[in-house]
């Protein structure tokens, strides 16, 4: 069960971000994590909300909330988690001091939600993330939601500039264009 707010704690992480490249690329290049956030928030706001971060037959993890505050460089989100393996509710009526479960079924999980601040580093490679902690949700639920956001990313042609890059050689291809390759990302907290 989920913590009152008067007793949750307060986590500090720091994300990384890195590149890796299929093509053998020693070192790939990579685009800084303050731009990564950038294109994510405005995915995140396109109306795709909640977005799912995990989903298995008794646990559902979404993206509840996403929202950028430019004076403070921060990016706020909500992470709601699902937990069907979670007892049911008990209910106590306070007249006559009765007790009844609130009747969750079996395909039902109880609710519980996370705060997030994400503020990126001046160096584009780090951001420092707070999380609240006492709801269930945790640092690789963070990693799962950036990498989640960064295969949506990807497949978008405006954000192609993030995921192609001209080849360290400066070989051309027959038109004479440089030769790119493509970068994928792994975030760890």
């Amino acid at each position: 069960m989920s913590l009152p707010l008067r007793k949750r704690t307060v986590h500090f992480y720091e994300i990384h971000v890195q590149a890796h490249a299929k093509a053998g690329i020693q070192n790939p290049s990579c685009a800084s994590l303050t731009e990564l956030l950038k294109r994510f928030a405005s995915l995140a706001t396109q109306s795709k909300l909640p977005q799912i971060i995990r989903k298995s037959s008794s646990l559902h993890t979404v993206l509840s909330d996403w929202y950028y505050d430019k004076s403070t460089n921060c990016y706020q989100m909500l992470i709601s988690k699902a937990n069907a393996a979670l007892s049911d509710v008990a209910l106590r009526d306070l007249g006559t001091k009765k007790l009844r479960m609130a009747g969750k079924t079996k395909i039902e999980g109880i609710e519980i939600s996370a705060h997030i601040l994400l503020r990126p580093s001046l160096d584009g490679k780090t951001a420092t993330a707070l999380l609240t902690m006492g709801a269930g949700v945790a640092a690789k639920d963070i990693e799962v939601l950036l990498k989640g956001m960064s295969r949506l990313a990807a497949k978008q042609r405006a954000n192609k500039d993030l995921y192609w890059f001209d080849e360290p050689s400066g070989a051309k291809d027959a038109k004479g264009n440089p030769k790119q390759y493509q970068v994928n990302y792994r975030f760890n907290a």
